[in-house]
């Protein structure tokens, strides 16, 4: 499938947002919502998400494999905010980042930037998911014989 000129444009600007970090509010688990940096690591695979963005990984950042987004979708959506309620306003800015490790739940100003952050969200797994598919495929036919 080809990628349009538009889409790849959206994709290349929103990478570089990532990986200077871009200031969100994260969800934790009783509901409240803390200032924290999401940005994307240099090698493009991981999202991290903490106080504030780090040059390379201590470790202990909270985070999610780009290859272990199943889906990025508006609104909360996480299990460990099951029990908590939101308003309705609210709920519109928020987005989650739905993965097999953990999802995280993300609000932003306006429900109009959550909804360009997830169709870019959208936009940008897809295309790295395929990037580094391709990246392991070439990797594996340099190491066979």
């Amino acid at each position: 499938i080809q990628m349009s000129m538009a889409d790849a444009a959206v994709i290349l600007h929103f990478k570089q947002l990532l990986l200077r970090g871009i200031e969100i509010l994260k969800h934790c688990s009783n509901g409240v919502a803390r200032r924290r940096v999401l940005w994307l690591d240099r090698s493009l695979t991981r999202l991290y998400i903490d106080r504030e963005k780090r040059i390379s990984s201590t470790g202990v950042e909270k985070g999610i494999n780009i290859d272990d987004i199943s889906e990025v979708r508006p609104g909360i959506n996480s299990a460990a905010l099951a029990g908590v309620t939101f308003s309705p306003t609210l709920t519109a800015k928020c987005l989650t980042i739905v993965g097999s490790e953990r999802s995280i739940s993300l609000q932003l100003p306006s429900q109009e930037a959550r909804d360009m952050m997830v169709m870019r969200l959208h936009l940008f797994v897809g295309h790295q998911k395929k990037q580094n598919e391709e990246n392991a495929r070439l990797a594996a036919q340099t190491r066979s014989p």
